[in-house]
C-alpha cells in the first residue's frame, strides 16, 4: 500500500503528504476539510485496474484489500476481487462470453459466494446476475470448444479421404507412366529433334491406341470369332479389375465421409445453440449494467472514517526534520498533527514519523517490486536520519527497478530506468553516508559505469547485425570487448555483495 502520497488542494494548490491512518484532515495552508479516503480508494481502485491490465492479478488482489481494510462492503473492491480470481484484464471484457474464453470459472463462483456474505445488501442482487452470466458464458464457451473440435476432427477426415484418392491417383498415373514409356520407345524413331515432350506423349497414346485396335483385328480374322471372345473377355476382366479397385478406395472412405456428415451436424447444433446463448448473455449483460451501482462514489461514512482514526498517532514528541524537497526544517503543528515546511509548503502526516519499522517495511515493498511505494518510505527513512545505509541503497535500487544486488545483471538497465537518476542518487548516498558505507556506495558506482559500457557495446552490436548481414569486422571485436567488460562486472558485483555481507556482520 502507498504508505504516503502526495495530494494537491483543490482550494489554494498547497501540498498535503498524509499516511493511510490520518482519515481525516484539513489544509494546512487553507484550512479546506478532506477526507483521505476519497483520495485513498480512487488511487487504489485505479492502480489495481493497472495492475490487472498487466496480469498481475496478485498485486491487484493486494490494492483491493487495502480498500476493502477500510470500508469491506466497497463494491468496485469487490468485484475487482472477483475479476482477478478469474484472471480478467478489464471490466469490458464481461462484454461478450467469447473475451471470457481461458477464464477460471470454478474459482470466480467459488469467490462471489464469499463476496455475497460481505457485500452490501443493496449490492448483492449485481452479484448474484453476475454467477449467472458466468454460468451462461461458461456454457458458450464449452459449446466453442466443442466445435472447435469437431471442426479438427472434419479436417482429419477430410485429409484421410484426400490420402485415399491420392494413393488412387498415384496408381493410375504409375500405369499411364508405364504406357507411355512403352509408347515413346515405339514412336521415338519417327519423332525430330524439335519435337516437344507433350507431341511426343499424344504421338505415345494414339500408337498404343492404333496398335490395340490392330491386335483385336487381328485376332478377329485370324483366329475367329471364339479368339476375339477371349481378347473380349480379357479387356472387361481388366476394367472389372479396375471398377473393383475403385470399390474399395470408396469403401475406405466411406467411414471418414460417415463422420463428415455426422460432425457437420454437430457443428451445426453447437452453432445454433451458440447463437442462443449469446442472446441470453446479452439480455443478461444489460440486466447486470443496470444493477450496478456509481462505484465513483464514496460510501463510506464520516463516522466510520473517525472510529477507524487512530487515537494515538500524535506522538507528542517533536522531532528535527528536514524536508527532502527543499533541504529546509519541518515545524510541528500539534493541533494540526502534520509537519510543515514553511519553505516549500510541502506537509507530512506525523503518523509518518511515529512508526519504528519504516526501513523494514520499505525492504518489503522493495522485495516485492513495488518500487514506488518503496522509494517513499525510503525518503521519510533519509528525513529522520540522511546517513541510513538502507534508505540510501535502496533509493539506488529502487531507481534501477532492482529488487536486491542479486537481481542487477550487466546486460542493459530496466527498460523504464532513468539512468540519470541513479547516477544523481549514488552521488547523494556517496556524500551523505558513514565513512564505514562510502566503499560500498564507491563500489556500486563502479558496477553502474560497467553496465553502461555493455549496454553501449550491445547496441553496437545490434547495429552492425541487421537481418542476415553482420560485419564482422566490427561485431568480433565489439563481442571480445563485451567478454571481457562482463568477466569485470562479475567480479566487482562479487565485490560489492561482500562489502554488504562485511557490513551486516560488522
Amino acid at each position: 500500500m502507498a504508505d504516503m502520497v502526495n495530494y494537491t488542494c483543490s482550494k489554494c494548490g498547497g501540498v498535503l503528504n498524509v499516511a493511510p491512518g490520518h482519515m481525516l484532515f484539513d489544509c494546512p495552508f487553507c484550512g479546506a476539510d478532506f477526507n483521505y479516503y476519497d483520495f485513498y480508494r480512487k488511487e487504489m481502485i485505479e492502480q489495481a485496474e493497472s495492475c490487472m491490465y498487466r496480469y498481475d492479478f496478485d498485486m491487484a488482489k493486494r490494492r483491493f484489500e487495502e480498500v476493502l481494510a477500510y470500508d469491506p462492503q466497497d463494491f468496485a473492491a469487490l468485484r475487482g476481487l472477483v475479476l482477478c480470481e478469474g484472471n480478467i484484464i478489464a471490466l469490458k471484457n464481461l462484454s461478450s462470453p467469447s473475451k471470457l474464453e481461458g477464464c477460471k470459472f470454478h474459482q470466480m463462483s467459488r469467490i462471489i459466494g464469499d463476496v455475497l456474505s460481505r457485500a452490501r445488501e443493496e449490492d448483492k442482487e449485481y452479484f448474484r446476475k453476475l454467477l449467472d452470466l458466468f454460468s451462461v458464458a461458461k456454457q458458450y464457451i464449452q459449446l466453442k470448444n466443442e466445435r472447435n473440435t469437431l471442426s479438427d476432427d472434419s479436417n482429419k477426415q477430410f485429409k484421410q479421404i484426400a490420402r485415399v484418392d491420392d494413393n488412387h491417383k498415384q496408381t493410375v498415373d504409375n500405369v499411364t507412366t508405364v504406357l507411355l514409356i512403352i509408347g515413346m520407345i515405339i514412336t521415338a524413331p519417327f519423332a525430330g529433334e524439335d519435337t516437344t515432350k507433350e507431341d511426343r506423349e499424344n504421338a505415345a497414346m494414339f500408337a498404343l491406341g492404333v496398335i490395340g485396335v490392330g491386335i483385336i483385328l487381328v485376332v478377329f480374322f485370324k483366329f475367329g470369332l471364339w479368339a476375339f471372345a477371349i481378347s473380349a473377355g480379357v479387356v472387361a476382366g481388366i476394367l472389372g479389375l479396375l471398377a473393383f479397385i475403385r470399390h474399395l478406395e470408396n469403401k475406405k472412405k466411406a467411414p471418414h465421409r460417415k463422420a463428415l456428415k455426422d460432425n457437420q451436424s454437430r457443428i451445426s447444433d453447437c452453432s445454433s445453440r451458440m447463437f442462443e446463448l449469446e442472446n441470453k448473455y446479452k439480455s443478461e449483460y444489460e440486466e447486470l449494467q443496470k444493477l450496478a451501482p456509481d462505484v465513483k462514489k464514496t460510501t463510506l461514512s464520516k463516522e466510520l472514517l473517525i472510529k477507524k482514526t487512530s487515537e494515538d498517532i500524535f506522538s507528542g514528541e517533536a522531532q528535527t526534520l528536514i524536508c527532502n524537497k527543499c533541504g529546509g526544517f519541518l515545524e510541528l503543528d500539534r493541533q494540526r498533527r502534520l509537519y510543515e515546511c514553511r519553505s516549500c509548503g510541502v506537509a507530512y502526516s506525523t503518523s509518518l514519523m511515529s512508526e519504528t519499522d519504516g526501513a523494514q517495511k520499505a525492504v518489503e515493498l522493495l522485495k516485492k517490486k513495488d518500487f514506488s511505494d518503496a522509494d517513499n518510505r525510503f525518503i521519510l527513512e533519509l528525513m529522520l536520519d540522511p546517513h541510513n545505509f538502507t534508505a540510501l541503497n535502496g533509493r539506488i535500487l529502487c531507481a534501477g527497478r532492482w529488487k536486491d544486488i542479486h537481481s542487477i545483471s550487466e546486460t542493459s538497465f530496466h527498460p523504464i530506468a532513468k539512468v540519470d537518476d541513479i547516477r544523481a542518487r549514488l552521488s547523494d548516498a556517496i556524500e551523505h553516508c558513514r565513512d564505514e558505507d562510502k566503499d560500498y556506495f564507491l563500489k556500486f558506482k563502479d558496477l553502474i559505469e560497467i553496465i553502461e559500457e555493455s549496454s553501449a557495446n550491445l547496441k553496437l552490436i545490434d547495429k552492425y547485425s541487421k537481418g542476415d548481414f553482420i560485419d564482422r569486422r566490427k561485431v568480433g571485436p565489439l563481442q571480445e570487448a563485451n567478454a571481457e567488460v562482463k568477466a569485470e562486472f562479475e567480479a566487482v558485483k562479487k565485490e560489492l555483495l561482500m562489502l554488504n555481507i562485511r557490513r551486516k556482520t560488522a
